[in-house]
């Protein structure tokens, strides 16, 4: 039985739904015509401009219980813009709701409107014209009596509003979610009440942002005197980031102007709500502190609104024992007070003044003031002075650009400064800055600088630096000078910084402090990311200095005097001179750097009387061994110009070494030379060298040669070092050297020794005793090449013609020389000179008296005749000289002899 029941009363409910979408249906079809019809006429008669809506449709169920007229892709052009292309008002629907009976009975009466997915674009312009004035005046005289509007509630959904008052110089932007209208709007005098949660997009006055997307809630109930345009606030309630604001006064809106008069009290506010509201950018760095504190702020907004005038705005604000911490070293800046002023005049000028601000970091002070006057073009005055321990400040501040920073500063300091349109300019800036045994250590390297003293005065835009001392881990320093356009160089991009100043240090350790520089820079030269080095572009360096003492590796010099400059990325070390290894050193250097970050890099080193031995073990001996301090001794005159190209790490490439070295070594030894004591072993291997010569006593001698000068011109250039011919004159033999050493140790030398002092000796030779050097003899011409790891050796014939054909070309020289000397041939050829005889050592003649009887002295006078042990030994010197000429030892020509006959 209950089944039965049931199916009857579910077909009946179901006859009945269908019924009644079947007469709402109806209803829709017999009325929507007419009501779109009613209610365009009556919009057109309302507004002032031409409203876009593409499609009208009437409605039971959106709004149900009531019916609505929806409006689709409503769009209102904004009148005001050229060609009206720009829009005031977009929204994806629009419900005018009225009801349902009334409509039945003929009457609509909208009381509700709904908007959903709108956009609102309000404008005031410069003439004082509104975007939005788009109703007229009086519209009832025409109004059908049939359609009319009683509204009683506005809704607004998803809606962006973005207004500008180009009068006020103020842009105001939000967006909601929901936005709720109610009152008696048909009323002459009625009571709108507006309640909303919103996100403030942007509030902006003057070009200054007051708020930047903070959340904000409204809570306003607003009394309107149509008649009389008077809107006045009965209740003001803003909620913003938690902050509350009361807000009360009036508005009136008269045809030539309108007049404000509002007041905005916040009282008791937290310290560290106050600083949610700031701009993002600004609060990222405050949320790392902790804030205690309470703000009392009144603000008032009161004047007239045309296209002359703006109102005034004023602001009071104090914040007593107030504080903040830095959340993770726990260091606080504590008793902060300060009271603040804020005016913005009647043309828009506004200015901020910021007093009695009080505050201490452990046991340093702080007091100041800070004002800021006219926004738009801002002239900024700062009076401060305190005591600052600054460890404690770096850890408060988050400074993360020195490692380590300890020690104290006094400051006292007055500034003022004004921003343009296209600079900040310094009208006033004096100050002074003292550093009391500070300590410092940058991240970047691993130098410590410690017990720093000294003064920094500002004036104006310069510095002055005054007895600024310290230490650099072992090296003490001392500035005094001048740092001009200081403070615009830290201001603003793109300013040159100017150093003129004297450098004074008792002793400085540059083999430590390069060391640790380049040890700290070498990760970032492997990383992927390396940044190259770079000279500054932005400074000019004029600095003096004077050293009593500089140290770089084993290398000490002393008394190092010369002036430092860095000028467009040019750097350069003019003058300079110093004492090292017994001597004294003149030296100027540059070094450029070109767009690809490499440097250029140019000398000219001039040292006088250095010892050479010293010189050699200073330098690591240049890095090499095959002449080292342990196998030279001696006084060096040594004069250098070399150029070469670097990479951005500052390596030198050694291909692009271009050098001339100007050398001179007065009272010189090569002892234990590696070099000289193969050449003798290489004589002693080779048997038919050793027939004539002592190799022997040789190899000996080759392991101490004394040399009394040696001066050659050496050049480096395509990795090589080029060694013209010299000669050395030394107490073993006189070598005549010359060769190639390539920076890989390739070489190819080519050596001539002269051999006389060498040669076996009969001693029945000397028949009439000891015989004496006449600088005749033979030369030996040897080549060795090869790398030096492995050299090779062999005679050098091709050497050997070439300086026979030498001389050869120098006697043709002598013969014309005395030919235009004694015969007057050769006149004319200018290239002939006229010959000067060589120099000949005077024959020492030594006499012996003995008795002898006249038969003894015909028998001295007969002459010897030549035994047949002479003849063997004519022959035998005959066979010495072809052996000479096999082994490539080739005789030196003999002087000619003059003959006098005197008759």
């Amino acid at each position: 039985m209950w089944l039965k029941w049931t199916k009857r009363i579910l077909a009946s409910s179901g006859i009945l739904i269908v019924l009644i979408i079947a007469f709402f249906v109806s209803v829709v079809y017999i009325y929507e015509d007419e009501v779109k019809q009613y209610a365009v006429e009556q919009l057109n008669k309302s507004l002032k401009v031409k409203v876009k809506a593409p499609k009208i449709d009437l409605t039971i169920w959106d709004q149900f219980p009531n019916s609505s007229l929806r409006f689709s892709d409503v769009l209102i052009p904004d009148y005001l813009s050229v060609d009206a292309k720009d829009t005031m008002f977009y929204a994806k629907h629009i419900y005018l709701s009225f009801d349902f009976w009334d409509m039945m009975a003929g009457k609509y009466k909208v009381q509700k409107v709904t908007i959903e997915d709108g956009i609102f674009n309000l404008k005031i312009n410069t003439k004082g014209e509104q975007n939005f004035d788009i109703f007229k005046k009086d519209s009832t005289e025409n109004s059908n009596n049939k359609f009319s509007f009683e509204l009683k509630e506005v809704i607004g959904k998803n809606l962006h509003i973005n207004y500008i008052d180009s009068i006020t110089n103020s842009h105001f932007e939000t967006h909601s979610n929901q936005m709720l209208f109610s009152g008696n709007f048909n009323e002459e005098n009625f009571l709108l009440k507006m309640k909303s949660d919103l996100i403030l997009n942007h509030i902006k006055t003057n070009d200054v942002s007051y708020v930047k997307e903070k959340n904000a809630s409204v809570d306003i109930a607003l009394n309107i005197n149509n008649k009389e345009g008077l809107y006045t606030i009965e209740k003001g309630a803003i909620n913003l980031e938690e902050l509350l604001f009361n807000i009360s006064g009036s508005y009136v809106m008269k045809e030539s102007s309108d007049r404000v008069d509002i007041k905005i009290k916040g009282k008791n506010i937290d310290l560290a709500s106050a600083f949610s509201i700031l701009p993002k950018k600004y609060a990222n760095e405050i949320k790392n502190y902790k804030a205690k504190g309470l703000v009392v702020f009144e603000a008032a907004i009161n004047g007239i609104i045309n296209d002359k005038q703006s109102p005034r705005i004023t602001a009071d604000f104090y914040l007593k024992d107030g504080s903040l911490t830095e959340k993770i070293s726990g260091v606080t800046l504590k008793d902060l007070s300060l009271d603040g002023i804020y005016d913005s005049d009647k043309n828009g000028v506004s200015n901020l003044i910021i007093k009695d601000i009080n505050g201490s970091i452990d046991v340093g002070k702080i007091k100041g003031e800070l004002s800021v006057e006219d926004f738009s073009a801002p002239k900024i005055i700062v009076t401060t002075n305190g005591e600052i321990n600054l460890n404690e400040l770096k850890k408060f501040a988050k400074i993360n650009s020195i490692e380590n920073l300890s020690g104290l500063t006094t400051f006292d300091l007055n500034f003022v400064g004004k921003q343009t349109m296209d600079e900040f300019k310094i009208i006033k800036s004096d100050g002074l800055f003292h550093f009391n045994d500070v300590s410092l250590k940058l991240p970047s390297s691993n130098i410590n600088y410690t017990k720093i003293y000294g003064d920094l005065v500002l004036k104006q835009n310069d510095a002055v630096i005054s007895n600024f001392h310290g230490f650099a881990e072992d090296s003490d320093f001392r500035l005094d000078g001048a740092m001009k356009n200081l403070l615009q160089y830290i201001l603003k991009p793109d300013e040159i910084l100017t150093v003129e100043a004297d450098l004074r240090s008792n002793k400085l350790n540059l083999d430590y402090l390069l060391t640790s520089e380049n040890q700290n820079n070498s990760s970032t030269f492997d990383s992927d990311n390396k940044v190259p080095f770079s000279l500054p572009k932005d400074v000019h360096l004029n600095l003096k200095s004077q050293i009593e003492e500089l140290n770089y590796g084993k290398f000490i010099a002393s008394q190092v005097k010369g002036v430092v400059t860095l000028y467009h990325q040019n750097l350069s070390a003019k003058n300079f001179s110093f004492n090292a290894n017994s001597g004294k050193y003149t030296c100027s250097t540059t070094l450029l750097q070109d767009p690809d970050f490499s440097f250029s890099w140019n000398t000219n080193i001039s040292a006088n009387e250095v010892e050479i031995k010293n010189f050699f073990y200073e330098m690591d001996n240049f890095g090499q061994t095959f002449i080292t301090d342990k196998n030279i001794k001696g006084t060096a005159h040594i004069n250098m110009n070399m150029a070469a190209l670097m990479d951005n790490d500052m390596s030198i490439l050694p291909e692009s070494i271009l050098a001339e070295i100007d050398l001179q070594i007065l009272k010189g030894e090569l002892n234990d030379q590696s070099t000289m004591i193969e050449i003798a072993e290489y004589l002693n291997s080779v048997k038919l060298i050793k027939l004539v010569i002592d190799t022997e006593k040789l190899q000996k001698k080759m392991e101490k040669i004394k040399f009394s000068e040696l001066s050659n011109t050496i050049t480096i250039k395509n990795s090589q070092i080029l060694i013209p011919k010299m000669t050395i004159s030394s107490n073993v033999m006189d070598i005549n050297l010359s060769g190639i050493h390539g920076f890989n140790d390739d070489i190819d030398y080519h050596f001539d020794f002269t051999l006389r002092k060498l040669y076996y000796k009969n001693p029945k030779d000397d028949l009439f005793g000891p015989v004496e050097d006449d600088e005749l003899g033979k030369r030996l011409f040897l080549r060795m090449y090869g790398n030096l790891e492995d050299p090779q050796y062999e005679l050098d014939n091709e050497e050997k013609h070439v300086v026979m054909k030498q001389n050869i070309e120098q006697e043709k020289k002598d013969v014309k020389s005395i030919l235009k000397s004694e015969l007057g041939l050769f006149k004319k050829d200018s290239t002939v000179q006229n010959y000067v005889a060589p120099k000949k050592t005077e024959p020492t003649f030594e006499i012996k008296w003995e008795e002898f009887d006249e038969n003894d002295a015909s028998e001295k006078e007969k002459p010897i005749k030549n035994t047949e042990k002479d003849k063997s030994q004519k022959d035998k010197d005959k066979g010495v000289n072809k052996l000479f000429n096999k082994l490539g030892i080739e005789e030196e020509p003999k002087k000619k002899q003059v003959e006098v006959i005197i008759e």
